[in-house]
């Protein structure tokens, strides 16, 4: 286990299909880091004089403890961390985790029309979203299908769609 987490990529090809697959997982600072924190917390609470205070901060580490349970527990799911991309001539499908669900957890599903494909590459993120493999469509709209991607994961995932289907490579370009 890495202090923040590891994603491991496979990828296999069918008659007709190319499918990818990102499974990510938690680090031991998500795990263990923050429960730590909540616990360092409550016990400064139990140690300050006025009882008010003592209240709310116990109550915050405790929350804030409980909200971590639930999301870790949700999250630890078999599945619940796995992005697929299954891409044919006429589309890409992206289905699992990290598509646009309730912080990345949960499972949502990405269909994007082949002839809608103007670019496949890398995405660095930002605070908001993760780093990955982005299908842009059109000027303006591009979306995150693989999550938790480095960008020579990402370029290996264009280059195959682009060598394994020429009608795509035809009107898409690929990141440097």
């Amino acid at each position: 286990m890495t202090a923040f987490g590891q994603s491991e990529f496979t990828a296999a090809e069918s008659p007709g299909e190319l499918q990818f697959r990102v499974d990510n997982y938690h680090g031991w600072v998500i795990l263990f880091a923050f429960p730590a924190l909540c616990l360092v917390a409550v016990l400064i609470a139990l140690a300050l004089p006025s009882f008010g205070t003592r209240v709310g901060l116990a109550g915050t580490a405790g929350f804030c403890f409980l909200v971590w349970a639930i999301l870790i527990a949700v999250s630890l799911k078999p599945g619940a961390r796995t992005t697929t991309l299954s891409v044919t001539s006429q589309s890409l499908v992206a289905t699992g985790a990290g598509l646009g669900s309730f912080l990345g957890i949960g499972r949502s599903k990405v269909v994007i029309q082949a002839s809608e494909i103007t670019r496949l590459g890398h995405t660095s993120g930002d605070d908001y979203s993760p780093s990955g493999f982005e299908v842009q469509c059109g000027f303006w709209k591009s979306k995150l299908v693989l999550p938790g991607l480095n960008r020579e994961q990402c370029r290996t995932v264009a280059d195959a769609i682009l060598r394994r289907f020429p009608e795509i490579a035809s009107h898409t370009r690929r990141e440097s």
